[in-house]
């Protein structure tokens, strides 16, 4: 006799020990379970109605009665007494009061429960991407009340962050039949957080992050507000290494280059979790290196062939790649210098001034750049005629590209794409100086966007002291910004071996004699050899 069962499809009479399949699935569902009374009956049988007193609820608005006899009959047709199990259920004695409105950005709610009946039986769902699901129970906290064994405050963990302060959130509560749906409204954030300068504000190793309140009251410090992360756990906890002050906001640093976070900002209130702002998405730039930083890859080739039965030698041209075929990265001052030559002989009037040599600080090579006295006509030292140097200029090796035959004169052509910001740049060096002339690197970090070049950083190193070590630890140089507000295109490094706009030279003497006509003999100035150049991201 249960008003409640009946009206789910349950017979008033069953023959526990005969159940059709229909029976025996109609039990399983509500679960109601027997022993020893299916195949062969024992003398002891029982009948469990643990997993089915959930299934029982008030049909009315009064409390309701639920009767259930057992009776047995022997094979000799001989009957028990009856056996009655009453059920009482109180139509108060399920309900759940939830939040009026969740806290935005946060993913836990508190409910109050009031059930009679084991609290085992409590499922909660929630929708994931639109599909239903079962919230697992380590998401599920329940705790009773001391003096009340009806009351429960039940805390949830949701899978997602409330959000959608448009649609709510949907969440569903059961037990057994007892079903309970709800949509809950979401408040809106009252805190916003971003990027003052959009995507420039974030670096390789580090990113900056405004927040502002909505409410006048609120007031932004390192004491009121922490900027958290979700970790790989989907879990939200705060940056380790984050400071504030009220020029940049809040400034996260140990970032991990190349990486994409998700970000919010979280308000305290004594110390607690008072409301959360809506999150955002920072992706780091790129930890990237120069190509052929250790400048081991080089490859020459025969420009001209000076030899005559006796004397000259045949020209080579040096390129900082490994092959023709490369594409192009480092380029040189070689086209210029390596362009004119003194008839059949004289080595000396046509070398490249960027080279590379076998005195490197790792690896086989380092490059060598060196101011030269070149062009036709030039005569050497002991020649009868006098020395006549056409032309001295600075060896050069630099990122971009180099064109002989420009009409303007501007022949360098300065930058590579390059999406990533470093703080300084550092390498090994030795150079040899004539008299007080200085050698120059330096790096240039550049925007180059609808149509305007913009320099965005710039570190240098200008010096005239002679170094004839390249030393246990590279020499390392700051790159200044003087503009934040947008993301590089385009950087240089550039090394040149003289900044003196008339550069001098000396003789270097090959070891090619007068009778060969000093063939590898040549005019030269300062020489800067360059290794293992590295950026460094901080």
């Amino acid at each position: 006799q249960s008003a409640s069962l009946l009206e789910q499809g349950w017979p008033e009479t069953l023959n526990l020990t005969s159940l059709t399949p229909e029976q025996t699935a109609l039990l399983s569902r509500f679960g109601l379970q027997t022993r020893g009374m299916n195949g062969n009956k024992d003398k002891i049988a029982t009948v469990c109605f643990d997993e089915l007193i959930p299934y029982l609820y008030c049909t009315t608005a009064a409390d309701e009665t639920h009767t259930f006899t057992l009776r047995a009959t022997d094979a000799f047709t001989k009957v028990s007494e009856d056996a009655v199990l009453t059920v009482v259920t109180k139509s108060s004695l399920w309900s759940v009061s939830v939040p009026d409105r969740l806290d935005y950005g946060s993913n836990t709610l508190t409910l109050d429960v009031t059930l009679q009946g084991s609290t085992d039986k409590l499922a909660f769902y929630e929708k994931v991407n639109g599909v239903e699901q079962l919230i697992p129970t380590d998401r599920v906290q329940i705790e009773t009340s001391a003096s009340d064994a009806t009351r429960h405050t039940v805390t949830l963990t949701l899978t997602e962050a409330f959000t959608d302060t448009e649609n709510g959130v949907w969440l569903k509560a059961v037990y057994g039949t007892k079903t309970s749906e709800y949509t809950l409204k979401v408040s809106a954030p009252e805190l916003n957080i971003s990027l003052k300068n959009g995507e420039a504000d974030v670096w390789a190793t580090k990113a900056y992050v405004q927040v502002e309140p909505k409410m006048a009251s609120r007031t932004i410090s390192a004491a009121t507000v922490e900027i958290q992360y979700q970790n790989g756990s989907g879990e939200w906890e705060k940056w380790p290494s984050q400071s504030y002050d009220a020029e940049n906001g809040f400034v996260l640093t140990a970032l991990e280059s190349g990486k994409t976070y998700s970000l919010r900002a979280m308000y305290k209130i004594a110390g607690e979790a008072a409301t959360y702002s809506a999150s955002v998405q920072i992706t780091t730039e790129a930890t990237t290196q120069v190509e052929n930083s250790s400048f081991e890859d080089w490859y020459s080739t025969k420009i001209y062939s000076s030899r005559t039965f006796w004397i000259g030698m045949d020209i080579y041209q040096w390129f900082p790649k490994a092959s023709e075929s490369a594409a192009s990265y480092w380029a040189t001052r070689n086209d210029l210098t390596n362009s004119q030559r003194s008839g059949t002989t004289c080595y000396y009037t046509s070398f490249s001034g960027t080279i590379s040599t076998s005195d490197a600080h790792s690896g086989s090579y380092a490059a060598e750049i060196s101011t030269l006295g070149w062009g036709e006509g030039n005569t050497y030292l002991n020649s009868m005629s006098g020395v006549k140097i056409n032309n001295k200029t600075a060896g050069m090796l630099f990122m971009g590209s180099y064109n002989l035959d420009a009409e303007d004169g501007e022949r360098e052509i300065y930058g590579l794409p390059f999406a990533s910001r470093p703080s300084a740049f550092s390498f090994y060096y030795k150079f040899n100086p004539i008299g007080t002339e200085s050698f120059k690197a330096y790096m240039v970090v550049e925007n180059r966007e609808n149509g305007t070049v913009t320099e965005l950083g710039r570190g240098e190193l200008e010096s005239n002291a002679a170094k004839d070590s390249y030393g246990d630890q590279p020499t390392s140089v700051s790159i200044r910004y003087t503009r934040t507000d947008l993301k590089a295109t385009h950087a240089y490094v550039v090394f040149i071996s003289s900044t003196a706009e008339a550069p001098e030279v000396g003789l270097a003497t090959g070891s090619k004699n007068a009778l060969n006509g000093y063939s590898d003999s040549k005019y030269q100035g300062n020489v800067l050899k360059i290794d293992d150049l590295q950026l460094i991201y901080e």
